[in-house]
């Protein structure tokens, strides 16, 4: 004989509300994954770090160039070719490579009158060559005579002096070197002070180092001494990188 069990209807609705609560239950008890993931996030330390090395550098460059003037722009190119040579002699006799030497600007320009603030556009009363050169110096002992020479040979436009190094990569090692352990340092003092452990590292990442600056923004053309006093100093070569500890 076949017995068939029936519910009631509030007896239907007793057991779905029950079971309802046991569900509810259970998943409140079971942590997800992204409550994991957060718990791991926490327990991690970003610090930055910075490595510099200073050292005395070992090249430099700079710029030497010729203005010239003319009432046409045949005169100002003539005159300023003519110049140029000077400079290039003088570029051959300090024994500088042709590796070294670079058309850094060559322009031609018409020169205004003065503007009288009339409806009448001022008038042309000559032309301007602009031409100048960047040279790498691999020898600073000779950078003193190489800017005298160059005014001496005609040269009335010289630009900044750039001090750098011809090979920077084992300077650069030892700054990376420096930049981890700097970082490292950080983040065991936080670590520390937070009642924490540092862990191993995560992430490493470098940032783009800055470009140096010219020594010398602007010198004057205008050299009497023959012996021109120059100071190279030191050059620092930095890097700066950012680095993620877990912590225990």
């Amino acid at each position: 004989m076949t017995h068939t069990l029936k519910r009631s209807a509030p007896d239907l609705k007793r057991l779905l509300l029950i079971g309802g609560f046991c569900a509810a239950a259970l998943f409140l008890s079971s942590p997800s994954s992204a409550d994991e993931n957060d718990g791991d996030f926490r327990r991690q330390i970003t610090v930055s770090g910075l490595g510099e090395i200073r050292a005395v550098p070992d090249m430099a460059n700079l710029s030497a160039g010729v203005i010239s003037l003319g009432d046409t722009a045949a005169q100002a190119l003539e005159k300023n070719t003519n110049d140029m040579q000077g400079v290039f002699n003088a570029l051959s006799q300090l024994g500088i490579a042709q590796k070294d030497i670079q058309t850094s600007n060559f322009s031609v320009s018409p020169r205004y009158g003065r503007y009288d603030k009339s409806d009448i556009p001022p008038k042309i009363i000559g032309y301007q060559v602009s031409n100048s050169v960047t040279i790498t110096l691999r020898d600073l002992d000779k950078l003193g005579e190489a800017l005298d020479s160059f005014v001496t040979a005609g040269a009335n436009n010289l630009g900044g002096v750039q001090f750098g190094f011809a090979d920077p990569s084992a300077l650069k090692t030892k700054a990376r070197i420096a930049a981890v352990k700097d970082a490292k340092a950080r983040a065991k003092l936080y670590a520390e002070t937070a009642g924490a452990t540092l862990g191993p590292v995560l992430t490493i990442q470098e940032s783009a180092a800055p470009r140096p600056m010219p020594v010398m923004a602007r010198m004057s053309a205008m050299v009497e001494d023959s012996s021109v006093p120059i100071a190279a100093g030191e050059n620092a070569v930095s890097v700066s990188i950012t680095v993620t500890f877990s912590l225990e």
